[in-house]
This record gives structure tokens, C-alpha cells and sequence, in this order.
């Protein structure tokens, strides 16, 4: 049987179409499954259907668009031509009718012109390509392309799709628009089942023919609604990534919008920083995925050759390669117009126009060539960089520098810390970029960039050691106001931020290895110096630091100053009032005792002559005291220092104040003692809240011992007078230093201040002894002879004393060489000497050492005649100097005695005669009744006496007289007066 004949062309053609099928099936899965795996593949969905919407539109139209998303569905709607057959078959095979540019002249050097930049050693113009490639040679397609490969990234959003709009039928002599819905399906990863699912999308064609399905739209008018759509089912990564494709649309839609803008001057402009997620790169819509050159521009144009995927341009090799360097060769031109005409008229935000690439990032040369490096060149020699005082050149420029490789948005209050220190620094100069953390950032960056870096000088950025190594070198405030340019008020807050700055951003180790390394911590002299130096000053008050100056104890110096606040004040020492306190006391205390050892040493050198005696070595102190004037007139400065009353309300605080009035009180008595001296003239009254009362104390010591010293100097009350110019008693100031120096020191300190040498004797006279006396013989003599309790008269014991001097055989005078004052005694018995310094003018003494010698004496018959009258006299102050009359433990011997001197005394001479004439006129009697008399009626007796002396023969009634007056009881005040009555008779 013969076999029928083979139709290998129907057989081939049906092999054909099968290929076909599998191979555009194959296709369709491979791209989707390598979109899936590239990031920015995601925003590209938005750009395929706006272009596939652009291509659709009528000429001279424009056509509008409108997405609309919720959580389960996207549809995207535009009102451009409606779909033709072969917009159908690319829309379920993925084709593309889109044009390519075309040349009109022969390409005849297609080999040389092939040639890339490597090729060429590196360089980047071919004049061969000059000669062929030409864009005004080339014919432009109007259209982007519509339905190929990239449509398939809106895939990503949802793999099954219904396409639903307008079908434009123009063949076969027809005319006609009908209404059309497509299904796409690509949701499968098996080969087979996607032939099968692009086969069910052709079942469109078949439903084309069914006018119920498809009918013919009559009076149908194109452009007019939004009658195409593309609708996407979506699942929650379907959501995602539409968002994402809407972020890139929000994003690169200005460019895109203002490549075919009709020019409208508004008169103003601004730069604005181009988003990372934009592209340089446009084909009228954004290259998703090309390079970023990491600057604001971007370059766009309809005769770009855009890879197969849109995700950028080729620049390196081919015939598309060689269009693209033409292109943006043409491109480069006039951005570096642009670049000169805002660099020209000083367009702020130039930074935006800098080109710089991410670290790492690897371009072609050809870039290189013909953007950064004209760039950088530009950039440098031109003044673009705004700084404080408008626009210097970048090598001028200074930034701050806070020693990050990358700058992030959480830097933002570290950097800006950092340049309102600069700020104050590097005022006057003006070289400082403009305070705008963006601004910095991107400029900050461009140093670590390779091929920017060997432009700059990396000395142009300053970190803050640099910057506190600035503040540094000027050694004080005044340095800095000086060479910076600014007030007091300005350093201030330039302080202030550093500290701030160091505190906050350095770890405790860095902060204290900088403070100790550093001198930028400000002393009350306004000195810079390190935090070792420096202490707190805890309230210390200025008179104080006042006074410890005048005598080279520069305080200030040491404590960190309050105009300059601190945040770390636990790194420095404190420095308290007690430690002031302690300080002034111990200056004091050592240059004494150093002066003390001086003069001890001056004696021993005098005593054993020895020239190599080895000197004292005087102890360094805070206060340079190196003379007793100079320690002196300290001591009357401290002691000026007044306390300010502060009311105090807590009990705890009694004691506590009982005892600062006591101190006080202390302070206002040797006051008020100088006030009677020249003395007073050094006192300086100042208040204080704080009194260092150790020092107070030392210091009233020092001013007491001035004072002994000066009266030491004098040998004379006149000369002490004439020396402190004593204004009041002589004797009341010297009794007042006595007891305050008995009420304020101890014994011991007493025992030096007040000995016999301080004292006037009763000639006003200071006790002054020979040196080569023993001690045993420089006494001194108290007097009390007039403290006796059994003396009544004080006179008489005075006068006592007298006839004790002249049994002695002494002068007033001599003794009271010996005797202290008595205005002084009271002190001087008190406080002044031990003793075996000191012996005592006692009565008892006096009287008994009388009562021997006048005894003794009256028993030699030649001593009574020749001194009857000094017997005589003692003899009535025997009588009427005690309150006793007869005083036997006064003087026992003349009380025992005393008859006998007395008729042994009147025995003698003129008595001796009156005597006998009495025993010869028989008066003995008379004499009896004498004696009887009581010593009240002396008076009257005598003048009785005198009566009787004036008669011989007294007349008879001046007898009956006196026998009446004896008979009578009558007063003696009328006896009296009857006797002188008689007498004028």
C-alpha cells in the first residue's frame, strides 16, 4: 500500500509554532523568576505601565492616569489610543513593537567604531567615532516601547492579571472599536502549564468574534475616559511591592514631569537634594537599578540606549556603547554650562551638583573622565563652599570633624556641638563652613572619597582636639578674646560648649586622660590650666583671696573659675574655707618659729663666735612671710575681719554660736585697746561670712606680742606714750592688755606675754635689770600694805612706811624703784610672775621689822633725845592707823614697851624740867585727876586750863561757877559756851 505523502511544510511549520510556544513560555518564566531576585525590580512596575500609557497617547495629547490601591487589589487606568492586534499578542507573548534609532548615513568604519575606551588606551574620544556617530544623524522613535520585557515586572505585584479596555480594529477594510477583557495568568513554575496558560490568553481572539463577548462600540470617541486598566489581584507581597513601585513614582516624578515642562520663571529657586532611590539616569522615565552617581542631576534622553531590562545604560562596548558616550558627552557639556553659571551668580546648595561615589563603588573610566574628575576641578578652584561669610574656596574651607568615615542622622547633635565650638574659634576668620548639618554631611564626605581626597588637605577638617589644641595656645581669656575676636560673654559660652561637648561624648576614660593632658580649665585669673591644678572653689570669699595676695599667695590661681561652668566638677579637688584656714595658719605658724630659730641662731653665733653656725632653713609656705612686719601687719588684716550677722534658728547651733560670740567679744576688747593707739590705723574693718579663728587667734597673739615688744622699748611711761601715741590713761591701757591677755590665753602663752619688764614701777619706770643678774635677784615688789584688813587709816600706814624707810636708812625713791605701780598691782598679783619673781610689801612686815628696830633703838637714852619726834610721831600712828588701838601682833615689842619710851621720852629735856616743877609745887594730885579725864573732854578741859593760866587770884564767883557746874546736869555745848562767856568777862 503506498504510503500518503508527507506535508513536510504544514509539518514544519506545526514544529515551528510548537517551539515557539515553549520557547516565549520558557521565557516569560525565566524573566520573572530573575526579577524576583533583584531589589529595585519592585518600584520598576509603576514606570513599565506610565510608559506603556505615554506610548499610547494620541499626538499632541496628553494622557492621564490614575492608580487606585487597597489591600486586595491594584488597577491601574490611563486614557491613551486603544489596543490594536499586535498590542494584544506582545501583551500574552511579552513582545515588543518598540523602535530603535535609526542612522540615515552608511556605517562604513563599523569595525574602528566598535572600539571601546580600553581599547583606545584608556582614552575616551575616538575621532573616527566623531566622524560617524552624530545625533543630529539619527532618526528618533517617538515611543519608549510598549508590552516587552519590562512589562513583566508588574508581575511582582500579583502573576494573575486581567487587562480590560478597547480594541481597534483597521485592517481588512474594516473600521471598528469593541470592548475587550484578557486574562493573564503566570502563576506557575512548570513549563508546560504555562504553554497551557498563554494558550488559554489567545482564547481572546476567538471571543474578539463574539459580538456578545466583544461588542462593537458605535459613536465611540478615543482619549476620552479612562478606558483601559490593568487590574492586579494581590496578596500581602503583592501589597508591599506596590507600594514600593508608588514610593519611586512619588520620588522620581518631578524629573519626569520637568523634562518637557514649558518654561515659567517664578523668580526663585532652591536645590533639593535628589533622593538615593532616584536614578541619574533617565530614558524619559527613570533607569530602576542603574548606577548612582550620588549627586542631584540627573541625565535624560529619548536616544539613551537602556539595557533590555531598563536598569541602565551600556557605556563600555558596542554599537549602543558608542550612542551613549556621544550622548552624554553631549549631556557633560551642559551641565558644566550649567556648573558655571550657578557657581557665577553664587547659587546656594551647589553641594547637591558634587559628584561622589559610595565607598567602594567601581564606574566606567569613561565617567570618570568626563564627570568627576572636570567636577572636582571645577569644585575646587571655584569659591563654592558657603561658609560664615559667603562663598570661599574648598581648600580655604574648614569642617567640623567628628572622626566618623560615615556620618549618620543620629550624628546630627555631636556635629553641630562641634561647630558652634568651631564657630567661636575660627569667627574672625570666616572660613568655617555654614551651620547646616546636610550641608556639612555631604561635604564631610567628599574627603574620603579616592578621587576627591588628593584635592583636599585633610588639615581642613578639624576635630576637637585640634580645636581645644586652639584654645590652648592662647594661655588666657584675654588670649582668647585676642585672638579670636570675641567678648567675654562669647568665651563664656565657647567654654561651656567644649565642656559640654567633652562630657558628653567621651567615654570617663578619654575625659580624664584629655583634662590631665590639657590646659583648658579656667583659674580666677582667667588663666588656662589643667584640671591636677584646679580645685572648687567651695565659697571662699573674695577679701580673702584678696588678702593672702598682698603676701604672694596667688589663691586664684588654684581655683577654677565661676564664671566658667564645669559638668564634671567631681574631677577636681575641693577647696574649702578650713583648708584656707589651715593654710594662713601654718604660714604663720612657720615663719615665727623660722624666726625664732634666726634669732636663736644670731645668739649662739654671738655666744660661741662661731662664723660657720648653720642657718635655720625656713619651710616653704603658702604665704610668703619672711619678716615680722609682714606677719604683723597680716595679723591686723585678720584680725579686721568682722563675722556678718546671720540669724540662726537651730537649736543644734547654740553652743556653736555661744562660742563665735565669745571669740568675737575677744576680738572687739583688743580692738577697742588699739583704739586708744596709733596702732588702730592698721586695722581694716571688713565683714566676712566665715572667720578662720585658729588664724584670728595666732593673730591676736602676734598683735600682743608687738605690743610687748614695743614696751619693751621704752624704759619710761613718757616714751610708751610717745610711741603707740596713747590717747587715754597710760595705766587703763595697761591694765586692759593685762587682762585681755589673762582672759584669751593660755598660762603658758600668758607666762611669755606678761612679766615684770611690761610693768611700771612707782616712778614710772619699767623694770629693767642687768643682764649679769641671777635670776633669784630680778625681783619685783607688790605693795600691799594698804590690803590689810586691820588697817583703818591709809594714810597712816603710808606714813608708816615712811618711818620704816628712815629706821632703814632708805629713800622713797629707791624703794619705789622696787614696787610696781600701784594702779598695776591688782594685775600684776594676779597674772604676772611666779614667785620666785616677786616679793610683797605686806604691813605685817613692815610693822613687825618697825616695831624691832624702833625698839631697839628707844633703849638708848641718846636716840630718844634726838629723835623725839619721829617716836612721838609713830606713836600717835600707833594709835590711830588700825582699827585695834592696840595692835600686839602688829608690834608686839612697843606695845610691851611703850610706857617706858614714852616716860623715858618725857623724862627727857623740856619734860625732864616740867616734871620737877610739878613734884616741887606739890601737883602731883592734880596730875592724878589729869589723867582720868577721858579723851572726849580734852577740848573743853584744855580751855578751862587756859582760864585758871590767866588768874592768880581767881575771883569768888568763878568758884560758886564751877561748883555749880558740878552740882548741875548740863550738856558741854553750854559749858562751853558759859566758859567763853566768862572769858569775854
Amino acid at each position: 500500500m503506498e504510503e500518503d505523502p508527507i506535508k513536510f511544510s504544514q509539518l514544519i511549520e506545526e514544529r515551528k509554532q510548537q517551539t515557539r510556544n515553549r520557547k516565549v513560555a520558557a521565557q516569560i518564566m525565566d524573566s520573572i523568576e530573575q526579577l524576583e531576585s533583584e531589589p529595585t525590580a519592585v518600584k520598576r512596575w509603576v514606570w513599565e505601565l506610565i510608559q506603556n500609557a505615554q506610548d499610547s497617547a494620541y499626538k499632541e495629547t496628553n494622557v492621564r492616569i490614575k492608580i487606585e490601591l487597597d489591600s486586595q487589589h491594584l488597577r491601574f487606568y490611563h486614557t491613551g489610543r486603544p489596543f490594536v492586534l499586535n498590542d494584544l499578542l506582545n501583551l500574552i507573548e511579552q513582545g515588543s513593537n518598540k523602535e530603535r534609532p535609526q542612522y540615515n548615513l552608511t556605517m562604513q568604519k563599523t569595525q574602528t567604531s566598535l572600539k571601546s575606551p580600553q581599547d583606545m588606551g584608556g582614552t575616551t574620544e575616538n575621532p573616527e567615532e566623531k566622524e560617524i556617530i552624530s545625533l543630529k544623524d539619527m532618526k528618533v522613535p517617538e515611543t519608549t516601547g510598549r508590552f516587552g520585557t519590562g512589562f513583566l515586572t508588574t508581575y511582582l505585584l500579583s502573576k494573575c492579571l486581567e487587562v480590560s479596555g478597547i480594541f481597534h480594529f483597521n485592517e481588512e477594510g474594516q473600521y471598528n472599536f469593541r470592548n475587550f477583557k484578557l486574562n493573564l495568568n503566570r502563576d506557575t513554575y512548570d513549563l508546560d502549564k504555562m504553554i497551557e496558560l498563554n494558550r488559554q490568553s489567545f482564547n481572546l481572539f476567538k471571543d474578539l468574534n463574539d459580538h456578545t463577548k466583544s461588542p462593537i462600540l458605535k459613536d465611540y470617541k478615543p482619549g476620552q475616559d479612562f478606558d483601559t486598566c490593568f487590574a492586579y489581584e494581590l496578596k500581602e507581597e503583592g501589597v508591599k511591592n506596590a507600594q514600593e513601585g508608588l514610593k519611586s513614582l512619588v520620588k522620581a516624578a518631578p524629573y519626569v514631569l520637568s523634562f518637557k515642562i514649558k518654561k515659567n520663571c517664578i523668580g526663585t529657586y532652591e536645590f533639593v537634594e535628589k533622593s538615593i532611590e532616584v536614578p541619574n539616569f533617565f530614558v524619559d522615565y527613570p533607569l530602576i537599578g542603574s548606577e548612582n552617581l550620588n549627586f542631584s542631576v540627573v541625565f535624560n534622553s529619548h536616544l539613551f540606549y537602556p539595557n533590555e531590562k531598563r536598569s541602565g545604560i551600556s557605556l563600555e562596548k558596542g554599537p549602543k556603547a558608542m550612542v551613549n558616550r556621544e550622548i552624554m558627552q553631549e549631556c557633560q557639556k551642559l551641565f558644566d554650562q550649567f556648573l558655571d553659571y550657578v557657581i557665577k551668580n553664587k547659587f546656594t546648595g551647589m553641594h547637591c551638583l558634587r559628584l561622589q561615589l559610595d565607598k567602594n563603588q567601581v564606574i566606567c573610566n569613561f565617567l570618570k573622565d568626563i564627570l568627576i574628575k572636570p567636577i572636582i576641578k571645577k569644585f575646587v578652584a571655584q569659591p563654592i563652599i558657603e561658609s560664615q561669610v559667603g562663598f570661599i574656596n574648598l581648600k580655604q574651607a574648614l569642617f567640623p570633624n567628628i572622626e566618623k568615615a560615615s556620618i549618620e542622622t543620629g550624628d546630627k547633635d555631636k556635629l553641630m556641638q562641634l561647630w558652634e565650638i568651631l564657630s567661636k574659634i575660627y569667627s574672625s576668620q570666616g572660613y568655617l563652613i555654614k551651620k547646616d548639618f546636610d550641608y556639612i554631611k555631604s561635604w564631610i564626605q567628599v574627603f574620603e572619597d579616592p578621587d576627591w581626597k588628593i584635592h583636599l588637605d585633610q588639615k581642613n577638617k578639624i576635630n576637637i582636639n585640634e580645636a581645644i589644641a586652639q584654645v590652648q595656645i592662647a594661655k588666657t581669656i584675654d588670649g582668647i578674646k585676642q585672638q579670636h575676636g570675641l567678648t567675654y560673654t562669647d568665651v563664656q559660652d565657647l567654654m561651656k560648649k567644649l565642656y559640654e561637648y567633652i562630657n558628653q561624648h567621651y567615654s570617663s576614660y578619654q575625659l580624664k586622660s584629655l583634662i590631665q593632658s590639657y590646659s583648658i580649665f579656667v583659674n580666677q585669673n582667667g588663666n588656662l590650666c589643667k584640671c591636677e591644678d584646679l580645685h572648687l572653689d567651695n565659697d571662699i570669699e573674695e577679701i580673702y583671696k584678696d588678702i593672702v595676695k598682698g603676701y604672694g599667695y596667688n589663691l586664684r590661681g588654684k581655683l577654677l573659675s565661676k564664671d566658667f561652668n564645669v559638668p564634671f566638677e567631681k574631677d577636681f579637688k575641693n577647696y574649702f574655707f578650713y583648708t584656707l584656714e589651715s593654710e594662713i595658719t601654718d604660714s604663720i605658724k612657720s615663719s615665727l618659729n623660722y624666726l625664732k630659730e634666726c634669732k636663736q641662731n644670731n645668739k649662739k653665733s654671738l655666744g660661741y663666735k662661731n662664723k660657720y653656725s648653720i642657718a635655720p632653713v625656713k619651710r616653704p609656705t603658702k604665704l610668703s612671710l619672711s619678716y615680722l612686719s609682714s606677719i604683723e601687719e597680716l595679723s591686723f588684716r585678720i584680725l579686721g575681719l568682722e563675722r556678718r550677722q546671720v540669724q540662726v534658728y537651730n537649736s543644734l547651733f547654740t553652743g556653736q554660736i555661744t562660742q563665735q560670740q565669745k571669740e568675737d567679744e575677744q576680738r572687739k576688747q583688743l580692738i577697742d585697746l588699739l583704739s586708744m593707739t596709733a596702732l588702730h590705723a592698721n586695722i581694716k574693718i571688713q565683714v566676712a561670712t566665715n572667720i578662720p579663728q585658729t588664724a584670728r587667734d595666732i593673730s591676736m597673739d602676734v598683735i600682743c606680742f608687738n605690743i610687748r615688744r614695743i614696751i619693751l622699748s621704752c624704759t619710761n611711761k613718757i616714751e610708751l606714750i610717745s610711741k603707740l601715741s596713747i590717747k587715754s590713761d597710760i595705766y587703763e591701757f595697761l591694765n586692759s592688755f593685762y587682762t585681755i591677755v589673762k582672759e584669751r590665753c593660755k598660762p603658758s602663752s600668758a607666762k611669755k606675754l606678761i612679766d615684770f619688764q611690761i610693768f611700771l614701777n612707782q616712778n614710772d619706770k619699767f623694770f629693767r635689770f642687768a643682764k649679769n643678774l641671777m635670776q633669784s635677784q630680778k625681783q619685783v615688789t607688790i605693795n600691799q600694805l594698804e590690803e590689810d584688813e586691820k588697817v583703818g587709816n591709809k594714810q597712816g600706814i603710808k606714813d608708816i612706811l615712811l618711818i620704816y624707810l628712815q629706821l632703814k636708812d632708805m629713800t622713797l625713791n629707791n624703794l619705789n624703784e622696787k614696787i610696781i605701780h600701784s594702779s598695776l598691782s591688782e594685775n600684776a598679783e594676779k597674772m604676772m610672775i611666779g614667785s620666785n619673781s616677786k616679793e610683797y610689801l605686806k604691813c605685817k612686815d613692815i610693822c613687825l621689822e618697825v616695831d624691832q628696830i624702833l625698839v631697839k633703838n628707844c633703849s638708848q637714852k641718846d636716840y630718844l633725845r634726838k629723835n623725839e619726834q619721829l617716836i612721838m610721831k609713830f606713836d600717835r600712828l600707833y594709835l590711830s592707823t588700825f582699827k585695834e588701838q592696840h595692835n600686839q601682833s602688829l608690834f608686839p615689842q612697843y606695845t610691851k614697851e611703850r610706857k617706858e619710851i614714852i616716860v623715858g621720852l618725857r623724862q627727857q629735856g623740856e619734860m625732864q624740867e616740867i616734871m620737877f616743877e610739878i613734884y616741887e609745887n606739890e601737883q602731883q594730885n592734880l596730875l592724878k585727876s589729869l589723867i582720868k579725864v577721858s579723851k572726849h573732854c580734852y577740848i573743853q578741859l584744855d580751855e578751862i586750863m587756859k582760864i585758871f593760866k590767866d588768874y592768880n587770884n581767881p575771883p569768888d564767883n568763878l568758884k560758886d561757877l564751877i561748883k555749880y557746874l558740878k552740882e548741875k546736869d548740863i550738856n558741854k555745848v553750854k559749858i562751853t559756851e558759859m566758859i567763853q562767856y566768862l572769858q569775854t568777862k
